[in-house]
C-alpha cells in the first residue's frame, strides 16, 4: 500500500535517474493491454524505474492485483493506492487527472514531470518518453 504522500515524494524525487509511473486497475482492458510494454521498457532501460500504482479497490483488490501479477510474470514494481477514493488521490497527485485510467506518468532524473499519457501507451511511445526525459 502506499499513500498519496508517500507517491508524490517518489514522484518528485530528484533521484538523478528516469521514472514511470503508471495507474492501472485489474478491471481496466486498456491497462492490462500495456503492462508487457512497461515491463518491456523496464527490462531494456535498466536505470529506470517503472511503477505500477494500483486503483483496484485497497482491502478486496490487493489479493486479486498480487495474484495478477504473478500470474502475468510481471516484475515491475507495484503499490496500490491507499485511499478511500482512488480517483480524488490521482486527483491529489496529477491535477490533470481526466477520471479515467490508465494514466502513465513520465520524471525526469530532475523530478519534474515530462510527459503525461493519458490513454494506453505502446513500447514505442515508452522509448520516445524515456529518451526525451534523459
Amino acid at each position: 500500500m502506499a499513500s498519496v504522500d508517500t507517491l508524490r515524494e517518489a514522484m518528485e524525487d530528484a533521484s538523478g535517474h528516469v521514472r514511470i509511473f503508471n495507474f492501472w486497475a485489474t478491471w481496466c482492458q486498456p491497462c492490462i493491454a500495456e503492462l508487457p510494454h512497461l515491463e518491456a521498457i523496464g527490462k531494456e532501460y535498466p536505470d529506470i524505474e517503472v511503477i505500477l500504482v494500483s486503483l483496484d479497490h485497497r482491502v478486496i483488490g490487493a489479493p486479486r492485483v498480487k495474484g495478477f501479477l504473478e500470474k502475468q510474470g510481471h516484475s515491475l514494481q507495484s503499490f496500490m493506492l491507499d485511499a478511500e477514493d482512488p480517483a480524488v488521490a490521482v486527483q491529489e497527485l496529477y491535477p490533470e487527472f481526466p477520471g479515467a485510467i490508465p494514466i502513465t506518468l513520465v520524471y525526469d532524473a530532475d523530478g519534474d514531470l515530462s510527459k503525461a499519457y493519458h490513454r494506453s501507451v505502446s513500447l514505442a511511445d515508452l522509448r520516445k518518453a524515456v529518451d526525451e526525459a534523459r
